[in-house]
């Protein structure tokens, strides 16, 4: 069963290591294009928006939750807690 990750949006700090460890999940390097999660950050106004994808779009993959993994490796890597799971 694939977990739910529930952005905690105020939280982010927008470092993108959530976007890297994702990357690396799907295709065994580190890079932006190919990862089931995005950062969008709103310089003027200080707001960061986590965006992930629950099905394919624009050469990112769906989110799967590392079902091979202990925990998403996004959640992981996030140094300040702004992923957070939940398994249904």
């Amino acid at each position: 069963m694939i977990p739910t990750i529930e952005p905690r949006h105020e939280r982010c700090g927008a470092c993108n290591l959530c976007v890297l460890a994702c990357a690396f999940h799907h295709e065994g390097a580190f890079g932006r294009r190919s990862a089931s999660i995005e950062i969008h950050k709103n310089e003027r106004e200080g707001e960061v928006e986590i965006v992930i994808f629950d099905e394919p779009r624009d050469g990112h993959k769906a989110c799967d939750g590392c079902l091979n993994e202990d925990r998403p490796l996004c959640a992981q890597w996030c140094p300040v807690r702004a992923l957070l799971i939940r398994r249904n």
